[in-house]
């Protein structure tokens, strides 16, 4: 008669079967034969095999690292004999950093993770450490090298990187299979219930297989194998009503975040022979990869493993997912930058692979913004799959099989697994995780468990796929299918269409809203490059110049890469910064030069009497500051001018207030503005202070500052000095502020506009704070306005639920407004993303100085602008997202002025384009026209310069639609975009 345990009791005998397992069981898989020697080449930066092979190794000290800095690379020679059965050969190869072993010729074989490398045990072990040498010894010499990186999985330094162990070991087949079923049962019993029906079962026989170990019976193995196929062969009881998981494996890959992009390069060459290895050793196992840009990585490194991938990928093993170029951030990035991210993604897997895929794939990105399904759709895809809703801090989302809106009405179907990881073990626990999320409604769909060890690559391991094949419907566990496919997984969601939730409008991340802000120069040059490509193209399509193409594809695919989700938002370390800052600056060359010869008299600086184009498709002005001058230009649609109003005559002003003809503004003696009233109401717009530059406490990391940053009393930089220079009608405010050891000179710029401008040259040395912009305003309204990309969405300024509270820190692309339909205050920005608008509040975050993933994020210079804009009626009445538009605008500059044959000229202020550009590899012009203020619109053709041209309705990839322009009326909903493609 057996003992029926207690709690206690169970739990301790739990924990005496792992520790058996790990103790006993463990380490008569691999036992140990000899070690083999080792020397070391070690270099700043990697080194080629052809070049490596002509140099000289040292021997390496025992205890003595290997590396001296992070991400140092070396080359390992490994070399000694080999005298066991060769089936039964492997090699054990751990030397606390990252590793590729090639083969005689250079080509790559396996890579190899140590297992000290930073990650979440819960999700599986890292460490990838054994590799069988069966075709890799001649003779019984073994003559190894191995391509090694001074960093863990994760970008860490672990056990002062030296040598854990390189030996020849011998392996016990039967061992493993024990120790891969028993670490599954006994995983199983640590989460199962005492209530269970399968429990009495599953204890008993995880206990017997234990002290057959433990107490060295006689034939334990065969005991054991006996033990545990009785325990497989108890299924789960009414399995059909129960969800069934596809598992694919995955290898999510950062192309940078806790190291830089160049290890990012070898990181996926590393991953990809993992995969390919496991391809050849299990018949199920089923791998799914994204982002081009990796693929594209591992080509240009071996030629070989990208047919090997083209290979497998025909034959169904590997399968291609995300027709993104990169997993992309969706909140900065700007709107046209999104569909080139289609565009390249999508054509990328069409020019290699023959096809595109159905599926945007974004596990990790720190947000959704509302108009996504109308890009996905755009961008040839009806599905879409993330994780990063569960890392919600305050309210769980509500679905996970369900329908998504966007704001234009545009629907995809969305699925995010429900265990809320993209790094699954493939473990009873996976299964659990995942059965405790999904809601009763939710029963009858089935899952993806995406499994493998990610963020740093790698990929699954031998243990994952082992795993997974033993939860097949056992002692009370769902059914998972090993070799189904993603595209399979939707097209069976698909099915049930017509009973899936729909959820509307923007997916709001409540968490990583730090993101908004962190590495404001590098947000900075993402606009000024994305902006600049853009007049770039329009030039180049206006003079009909076609021969640029190849190379602006090449910069706006390096672009995107820097748009990749830990890069662009600010949560990557301290050397990807420093090396994109050296990335724009290189792209911005490359900008000039094309510019230079499209335009012979291009100017890159201003100087007064030059001619500025105005590719808007509205009027728009210009402020320039030329030495003790202000020059304002007013230009016209689509056209050149050189004529401006200058503003020289400075004199010192002596009073705080300063009148227009719109305003009277007064300062007081902190530096901050009192009031702005605003003549046509007679009423002042303040409730209390504008532009107070508030410093406060920042305890986050780049990702995140928590909700609780406003209990803290708010600290206002202090003003030290104050000039007032009037130029005729126009006033410039320049003010010296301080805090601790950071200094902001501020400039603030007042004429006869509706528009404040304010520019900062801000020297930072004070990590753990962050600097914000504050108005407190005095209209009275529920709602903000915020820009998005192609449109606009409402958000709430209050606290009156939790949803609305999570929203601490919102997202805006250029502008948020403030307007009760009779006057209004738009807060518009240049890169700087993350706004504070509850109650009373406007408010811009300028500088997040955080100290992680970044050593001393946003220290140092920076030089950046923003405006309130003060208006009558609502934003659409007021044109605001116009006033934005060009505020956020250069124009092109020449000394002369230039012949344009073919300007885009549209005729109708509620259209705007996005780009205006050559086909991809194709005869013909592209143009991206779509409505942003939610609006049914009706273009009138012959009103603009395509009358009487060839017009093609085409989506992002630039391939026809089923639904064409009839007529000379093209009509918009709202929100929607169209792309013509003109030939």
């Amino acid at each position: 008669m057996r003992f029926k345990p207690n709690y206690a009791a169970t739990k301790e005998a739990i924990i005496d079967s792992r520790n058996i397992y790990n103790c006993i069981m463990l380490p008569l898989v691999y036992t140990k034969i000899r070690d083999l020697d080792y020397e070391v080449l070690c270099s700043k930066e990697p080194i080629t095999f052809s070049k490596m092979k002509k140099m000289k190794f040292k021997k390496l000290a025992k205890n003595k690292p290997f590396g001296k800095e992070l991400f140092d690379c070396a080359w390992f020679h490994v070399t000694g004999t080999c005298d066991v059965n060769i089936d039964e050969a492997y090699l054990a190869f751990d030397i606390n950093g990252e590793a590729l072993l090639v083969d005689k010729n250079g080509a790559p074989v396996k890579g190899f993770t140590n297992k000290s490398s930073v990650f979440d045990r819960a999700l599986g072990e890292p460490g990838k450490t054994y590799y069988p040498l069966k075709g890799l010894v001649e003779d019984n010499k073994i003559d190894l090298y191995f391509d090694c990186g001074y960093n863990d999985l994760f970008g860490n330094i672990q056990n002062d990187g030296k040598v854990e162990y390189i030996s020849l070991v011998k392996k016990d087949f039967v061992m493993e299979k024990i120790c891969y079923d028993f670490d599954f049962l006994l995983k199983l019993l640590k989460i199962m219930e005492f209530k269970n029906n399968y429990f009495d079962t599953l204890y008993n026989g995880v206990i017997a297989i234990r002290d057959l170990f433990w107490f060295d019976v006689k034939d334990k193995e065969e005991k054991a194998l006996k033990i545990i196929s009785d325990l497989f062969s108890v299924k789960t009881k009414n399995i059909e009503k129960l969800p069934t998981f596809y598992g694919v494996g995955h290898a999510h890959l950062d192309l940078a975040w806790l190291w830089p992009i160049r290890e990012s390069k070898r990181k996926i060459v590393r991953t990809m022979t993992n995969v390919y290895y496991l391809i050849e050793k299990y018949n199920n196992f089923h791998y799914v990869i994204s982002q081009p840009q990796q693929i594209e990585w591992l080509k240009e490194q071996s030629p070989l493993m990208f047919e090997k991938l083209k290979s497998y990928e025909k034959s169904g093993r590997i399968e291609l997912v995300g027709g993104a170029f990169v997993e992309f951030d969706t909140n900065v990035s700007g709107e046209e930058q999104l569909a080139r991210q289609m565009l390249y993604g999508q054509k990328y897997y069409l020019e290699n692979f023959g096809h595109y895929v159905n599926n945007l794939w974004l596990p990790d990105t720190f947000g959704y913004n509302g108009n996504l399904p109308q890009l996905i759709k755009q961008g040839g895809m009806k599905y879409f799959m993330t994780i990063k809703t569960a890392r919600n801090r305050f309210n769980d989302f509500p679905y996970h099989h369900f329908i998504w809106e966007g704001i234009d009405k545009s629907k995809v179907i969305a699925h995010i697994p429900p265990e809320g990881t993209y790094n699954s073990e493939a473990s009873p626990k996976s299964i659990y995780d995942a059965m405790s999320h999904v809601s009763k409604s939710e029963m009858k769909y089935d899952s993806l468990m995406i499994y493998g060890i990610g963020d740093g690559g790698g990929g699954p391991g031998e243990e994952h796929v082992e795993k997974l094949h033993r939860l097949n419907g056992t002692l009370g566990l769902n059914k998972v299918e090993s070799n189904k496919s993603v595209d399979s997984y939707f097209v069976n969601l698909e099915k049930h269409k017509e009973s899936l939730p729909i959820y509307k409008g923007e997916i709001y991340l409540e968490n990583h809203c730090g993101t908004y802000t962190s590495q404001s120069l590098n947000k900075q040059y993402d606009r000024y490059i994305s902006e600049k490509i853009k007049r770039l193209e329009y030039i180049l399509s206006a003079k009909g110049i076609n021969r640029f193409e190849d190379e602006i594809n090449e910069l706006y695919r390096r672009v995107l890469l820097l748009e990749f989700h830990d890069i662009l938002p600010g949560s990557s370390i301290k050397r990807v910064y420093e090396e994109s800052k050296i990335e724009y600056e290189n792209i911005d060359k490359k900008l000039n030069q094309i510019f230079k010869k499209a335009i012979k008299t291009y100017c890159c600086d201003y100087k007064p009497g030059y001619y500025l184009y105005n590719h808007l498709s509205y009027k728009a002005n210009k402020l320039i500051k030329y030495n003790d001058s202000y020059y304002l230009y007013n230009l016209n649609p689509n056209s050149w001018t050189n004529d401006y109003k200058e503003y020289s005559n400075k004199e010192i002003y002596n009073s705080n207030i300063i009148n227009t003809n719109l305003f009277e503004i007064k300062f007081n003696q902190l530096g901050y503005i009192d009031e702005i009233i605003y003549k046509k109401t007679n009423k002042n717009i303040l409730l209390n202070n504008g532009n107070k530059l508030i410093v406060l406490r920042d305890h986050g990391d780049a990702w995140t500052f928590k909700e609780n940053y406003r209990n803290q009393d708010e600290v206002l930089m202090k003003l030290t000095e104050r000039e007032i220079y009037k130029y005729d009608n126009l006033y410039e405010v320049i003010s010296k502020y301080s805090f601790k050891e950071s200094t902001v000179v501020e400039t603030i710029i007042i004429d006869d506009s509706n528009l404040i401008r304010f520019k900062h040259e801000v020297d930072w040395h004070n990590v753990g704070y962050m600097l914000k912009s504050n108005f407190d305003l005095s209209i009275k309204t529920n709602k903000a306005v915020c820009d998005i990309q192609f449109g606009k969405i409402n958000r709430s300024r209050k606290n009156d639920t939790l949803v609305h509270k999570a929203q601490y820190e919102i997202c805006a692309q250029q502008y948020v407004d403030i307007n009760d339909k009779k006057v209004g205050v738009a807060l518009i920005n240049k890169a700087k993303n993350g706004y504070y608008v509850k109650d009373n509040n406007l408010e811009l975050t300028l500088l997040r100085s955080t100290n992680y993933p970044c050593k001393e994020g946003d220290y140092g210079h920076h030089t950046y602008v923003y405006a309130l804009y003060i208006h009558d009626g609502d934003d659409n009445k007021a044109k605001v997202d116009k006033v934005a538009y060009i505020f956020n605008s250069d124009f092109v500059m020449s000394s002369k002025e230039i012949m344009l044959k073919n300007p885009l000229i549209l005729n109708n202020e509620l259209i705007e384009y996005s780009c205006y550009k050559k086909k991809y590899k194709d005869d013909g012009l592209i143009v991206r026209l779509y409505e942003r203020n939610g609006k049914n619109v009706k273009l009138d053709l012959t009103n603009t310069s395509l009358k009487n041209k060839h017009l093609t309705l085409v989506n992002f990839l630039e391939e026809p639609l089923s639904e064409q322009i009839d007529g000379d009326i093209l009509e918009f909903k709202p929100f929607e975009v169209k792309t013509i493609w003109i030939y």
